[in-house]
């Protein structure tokens, strides 16, 4: 067949590019054993199809769709989700780090500092990490007004203001943000070197003789620092043998969790506190852990058990027993019907008996009536007859 010459360019190009794009997508998958690849290259290649214009139209073929679906079906992975902190674990682990109260260590006091933070903005790691001094400030109610920096909803470095409330005089003052922010603050300046971070990465040095002093470095705190004392209060305060369970994303699970089940706020101001684009990322945030799940499925196991008291259960044992007791209620109902149905019958009979009854009654009446009828006779016409009244 001759090809066409006349058609325009771009439309061979289109259908050309759409297959090679699949192609090149199923390679990557396959070639790195993951989607990580694919979603990057998937994402350069629709910028660069919408920079084209009408040329970049072959990134909406349905072809590359079904593609990235397949793949995703193929080698999609279950997320591993850390198990959140409930708020008397958290008290707990906030507790282990103000365990000196007098004159508590800079680290703690920074780690009390930022699980707390963690847990009330339900923030994530990276949010905090890179919050700097300047950042933070103490409004006239006495709440702190933190402003998040980049993070995983927020690439650009946009600001997220999020507000921690000052608690109550009556509250337990060591789960106060607001006082224990001031603690560390005044802690954080009168140490050596200086930091534009909120959280800074630190060293201990030798200062003098005796004392141990802290240098802070110009960097945000690490993750793997943070993740290793945390796991260590976990450890010391015995919250549960596996501390691989729990990481920093523990503190926003815990407090994204308690929000939802406590059935006090609603669905937009679960979504703000999240700081999700969309509602249904909340979702998999809210696992119940496993006190409740045994809570809730025992409930149910005893409102079962409840609903069955009494009651014959059709199993391979008592199927017949089943069926005879189907038959006798049958029968039952059978034999209830034919009474229901002589009495009926019964009650016409009477009926039809008073009936007869009154109807002899009113014939014998007009028959005595015509017994007892008397007359005198006045004349000799056909018509001279008086009524006489009857005998008595």
């Amino acid at each position: 067949m001759k090809e066409d010459k006349t058609a325009p360019e771009g439309s061979m190009k289109e259908d050309k590019t759409a297959p090679e794009v699949a192609l090149y997508l199923t390679f990557l998958a396959y070639k790195s054993g993951g989607l990580a690849a694919v979603r990057t290259a998937l994402s350069a290649l629709r910028y660069y199809a919408k920079l084209q214009g009408a040329e970049g139209n072959y990134m909406k073929d349905p072809l590359i769709e079904t593609v990235v679906k397949g793949l995703e079906r193929d080698f999609s992975k279950p997320i591993q989700q850390k198990e959140g902190f409930s708020p008397e674990e958290m008290r707990r682990i906030i507790k282990y780090f103000l365990r000196e109260k007098i004159c508590p260590k800079l680290i703690d006091l920074r780690m009390a500092c930022l699980l707390l933070l963690l847990y009330l903005s339900a923030g994530r790691f990276e949010e905090a990490a890179g919050i700097e001094l300047s950042n933070i400030k103490t409004l006239e109610t006495g709440n702190l007004m933190v402003k998040l920096r980049k993070g995983k909803k927020n690439q650009l470095a946009k600001n997220q203001v999020v507000i921690l409330p000052k608690l109550e005089t009556s509250e337990c003052q060591d789960m106060d943000i607001t006082v224990l922010m001031k603690k560390y603050i005044e802690k954080l300046e009168g140490q050596e070197g200086r930091s534009k971070f909120l959280f800074p990465s630190c060293r201990g040095f030798k200062k003098g003789k005796k004392e141990n002093a802290t240098f802070l470095l110009n960097k945000p705190i690490s993750y793997w620092v943070a993740r290793k004392s945390l796991l260590e209060a976990v450890k010391m305060t015995k919250i549960k043998t596996d501390e691989a369970d729990f990481g920093l994303h523990s503190c926003r699970v815990g407090a994204l969790t308690a929000a939802a089940n406590s059935g006090k706020f609603s669905q937009l101001q679960l979504q703000n506190l999240g700081r999700w684009a969309q509602i249904d990322s909340a979702a998999r945030y809210f696992l119940p852990r496993e006190r409740e799940q045994v809570m809730v499925r025992k409930e149910l196991g005893s409102r079962l058990a409840r609903s069955l008291e009494g009651q014959v259960l059709e199993t391979a044992g008592n199927r017949k027993a089943a069926c005879n007791l189907e038959a006798s209620k049958t029968k039952a109902a059978a034999a209830a019907g034919e009474k229901k149905q002589e009495e009926i019958s019964k009650k016409r009979a009477r009926g039809l008996e008073k009936q007869e009854k009154v109807k002899k009654f009113v014939e014998k009446k007009v028959k005595r009536e015509r017994l007892l009828l008397r007359v005198k006779r006045t004349g000799t016409g056909a018509e001279d007859y008086q009524a006489l009244p009857p005998r008595q």
